[in-house]
Order: C-alpha cells, then sequence, then structure tokens
C-alpha cells in the first residue's frame, strides 16, 4: 500500500516563525545602538514543539510601548543570555525552573540555536550524550518519564542492526477498576508506537496539522486487535465446544488483560514495513521484539494486576504468534491452554488485515479464522455464520478509526485517521462505541 509522505515544515527555513534564529535580532549586532524599551523588539522562543506556549503567556502587544526620548534615567539590562555548558549543568542569572527529572536522566531539549531569555522567561538547555541512556519529555508532559532499551537486532546485508526502543513509565495511581487499561495503552502510544520506524522513518502519512508514524501498524491497529480478540472470546464462551468453554474458564481475569495487552503489543516491534519474502527478512525479529516490549511495560504493573509469571507465559506467546504450527515449539502445541491462547492472538491479527490486504490475498487470512472457529465449535455452519458477524465487526472498527480498507478498495478518512491516531485513549472510546456481534 503507497502511503503518502509529509514533513512538518522546519522553522529554520522560516526565520519570520522564529526571531530568536535572526543573529540581526541580538544585543550584540545592534551595535551601539541604544537599547530602550521600545528598541528592544519582542523575541518569539521556540523550542521544539510547543511553539504556541510563548504567546499564551505573553501578549507583546498590549506590552508595547512607543519610542520616548532618551534621558539620564540608565537604559535598562539587556536580557539575560543563558550559556550551554556541555558537561555541567546551564548557568543563568536568575534560578531557573524547577526541572523534575528521575536518577541518571537528562532533558532532552535540542534546540536549533542557543536558547535565549528574555523578561525573566528562562529557558535552559543541558547537552546530552549519544541516545544510549534514560530520558524525560521537556514539555509535553513532565511525567511519565521514559527509558531506553535496547532490544533484538534486525538482519541486514551488514551484518544485525543494533534496535533501540523507548518505554514509556506507567503512571503509579492507577484507578482500581479495569479503567487502568487504556492509560496503559496511552503511555505505549505516545513513547513507543508514535515514533518513526527505526529502519525506514518514511513510513509516515501526513494528516494536515500532524504527522502519523508507521501508519498501518499503528495505535488504530493494535486497538483494533485487543476489540476482536476480546469479541472472540464472547463469541467462544457461547458458541464453543464443551472443551473450549472449560477451556476458557481456566482463563484468569488477570492473564485475560495481559492476553488483551499483548494483542496491543503484538506489532509494535516492527521496526519497517518489509514481509517475511524479503532479502533479510525480519519475521522473528520482530516478534521477538513485540515479546520484550510487552514484558517491560507488563512489568511495570502492580503483581496483583500482572503476576510475574502470567507475563512471562503471556511473553512467550507473543515472541511465535502468526507462525505456521508446524514451527511452533512442542512447549505450546503440546499445551491445550498455551496452543489456544496463542492461535486466539493470531486469529485477532487476522481479523484486521483487511485493511491492507486486496479481496483475493485475504481469501487466506479468512480460510484460517474460519479454521480457528471450527476448531471451537465443531461446527463448520457455525464457524462460517460466526465469522461473517466477525467480519462486520472488522470492517466497522476499521471504518471507525479511519483507516483505509483495501478490502473494500476505501482510502483514508483523514480526519477520522488522524483523531484516532494521535490520541490512544480517543481511539480506545471510538472503538468502544462500534456496536459488538450479537452472538
Amino acid at each position: 500500500m503507497t502511503t503518502a509522505v509529509g514533513t512538518p515544515r522546519d522553522p529554520v527555513k522560516h526565520p519570520g516563525i522564529d526571531q530568536a534564529a535572526d543573529p540581526a535580532n541580538t544585543p550584540a549586532a545592534k551595535g551601539s545602538k541604544p537599547s530602550s524599551a521600545a528598541s528592544v523588539k519582542p523575541v518569539v522562543v521556540q523550542v521544539n514543539e510547543n511553539i504556541f506556549k510563548h504567546y499564551g503567556e505573553h501578549d507583546w502587544m498590549r506590552e508595547f510601548k512607543p519610542e520616548v526620548a532618551a534621558t539620564s534615567i540608565a537604559a535598562p539590562t539587556a536580557p539575560p543570555v543563558l550559556t550551554v555548558v556541555p558537561t555541567a549543568a546551564p548557568t543563568t542569572t536568575a534560578t531557573p525552573a524547577a526541572i523534575t527529572t528521575t536518577p541518571n536522566m537528562t532533558v532532552s531539549l535540542k534546540p536549533s540555536l542557543p536558547p535565549i531569555a528574555e523578561k525573566g522567561s528562562l529557558v535552559a538547555t543541558k547537552e546530552t550524550k549519544p541516545d544510549v541512556g534514560d530520558y524525560e519529555e521537556a514539555f509535553a508532559r513532565p511525567t511519565p518519564t521514559y527509558t531506553t532499551h535496547e532490544v533484538a537486532s534486525r538482519p541486514s546485508i551488514n551484518g544485525p542492526l543494533p534496535i533501540r526502543v523507548r518505554i514509556g513509565k506507567l503512571p503509579t495511581d492507577l484507578p482500581p477498576d479495569e479503567n487502568w487499561f487504556p492509560m496503559v495503552l496511552d503511555v505505549i502510544h505516545r513513547y513507543t508506537i508514535q515514533k518513526p520506524y527505526a529502519c525506514d522513518p518514511t513510513q509516515m502519512l501526513d494528516v494536515g496539522d500532524a504527522v502519523v508514524y508507521r501508519p498501518i501498524h499503528n495505535v488504530t491497529h493494535s486497538t483494533r486487535q485487543v476489540r476482536l480478540q476480546w469479541a472472540l472470546l464472547d463469541c467462544l464462551r457461547i458458541h464453543g465446544s464443551d472443551r473450549v468453554k472449560n477451556l476458557l474458564e481456566t482463563i484468569s481475569s488477570t492473564e485475560k488483560i495481559l492476553l488483551g495487552l499483548a494483542s496491543f503489543c503484538l506489532r509494535v516491534g516492527r521496526v519497517d514495513e518489509t514481509s517475511s519474502e524479503t532479502k533479510f527478512p525480519d519475521s522473528n525479529g520482530r516478534k521477538l521484539r513485540s515479546a520484550q516490549i510487552f514484558s517491560l511495560y507488563a512489568s511495570q504493573l502492580p503483581t496483583h494486576l500482572a503476576p510475574p509469571d502470567e507475563i512471562k507465559w503471556v511473553a512467550s506467546l507473543v515472541a511465535v504468534a502468526c507462525t505456521p504450527d508446524e514451527a511452533l515449539p512442542k512447549v505450546i502445541t503440546e499445551n491445550d491452554k498455551s496452543y489456544f491462547a496463542v492461535q486466539l492472538l493470531a486469529t485477532a491479527h487476522e481479523l484486521d488485515l483487511y485493511r491492507c490486504y486486496n479481496q483475493k490475498a485475504m481469501q487466506e487470512p479468512i480460510q484460517k479464522a474460519k479454521q480457528f472457529l471450527f476448531i471451537q465449535t465443531d461446527d463448520f455452519a457455525k464457524a462460517d455464520e460466526l465469522h461473517s458477524k466477525l467480519e462486520t465487526y472488522a470492517l466497522n472498527l476499521i471504518k471507525a478509526t479511519g483507516s483505509a480498507i483495501a478490502y473494500t478498495n476505501s482510502d483514508y478518512d483523514l480526519q477520522r485517521f488522524a483523531e484516532n491516531s494521535l490520541d490512544a485513549k480517543y481511539c480506545w472510546q471510538t472503538a468502544r462505541r462500534v456496536e459488538k456481534p450479537s452472538w
């Protein structure tokens, strides 16, 4: 599928946006020109993407004063300039606002030019080391923070490529009910999913005022897989064979939630959009990375929500999900519960392929889903009927979240797709509002 590529406007190429980038605006460039309250033009400070904060705090039109004749009163002191010190904390003439950090963390502020402080509005930056340690987001949200982890490498013609991912720190004040689930999804989305692919940063979609990264495997895909998995479980509790109904009784409430989180993380380990048929396939690597990312997030949850032994079990399923049966390890195929769970993850994934497979290519995933339903119901006719309802539900989920649907030759609904792709909580609510199948 061809994906539109969009590049956000670069402030450096538009000096009218960032007056601080113009050397002529600095006091040194003005030479002996007298400095007065009227002659010092307001400076627009732009750091990273928080370009509107300054205008929200300063009304320079209201504060502007007309030029007055020079008097014996001393000219006001020029605005303090902050100096960037590579190895020490920034030095300023006033006490800077406190910045919350965690141990061994550095502030990730990377403006294109040295920052300027004006009218007591202090801006400071600290030079950081290469991307090998822990970091904290600068402006968007002070907490939670995130750490950087090295995960499974990606094969290439020049040997294994090291892959690093950022893992957000989950909030510690999670609600006691299951409402904590979308809060966790939001952190995974902001720190891990809505980021450029490590091996193909061109995979993005310009939605007008923002860019959606990895649009085929972003948060909309992850969210839909969770809803489809839970719809499958609801279906089998009613229409499953006695064997399956008894097996479902062995899945605890915490295991169900972790399986849902596993579906959300099933493809977060991707680093590009290559398939298993490329010269250097990454099929096993992306599954292993997804399992590692799942574990790094799940292990932050309280033990009463995510027991360590259950995290380990579910991670082992993520690492092999969507693998042909003949390639699955015996520890899974010889355990009824594990084999059912890994096929459940795979079937939920198959049901969301309508977005990127045309009708011809979709026939194989359809048959796999029907086969899963037949094995669980022991009834061919019932499997066809149940699949028809699941297919309708899957297509409605894709349409509601604005994704393209290759199966029906439908393009993106950019407004819907942007709303759901840029906000995981909003996407979760969108998916919840889609009518579930009636079993």
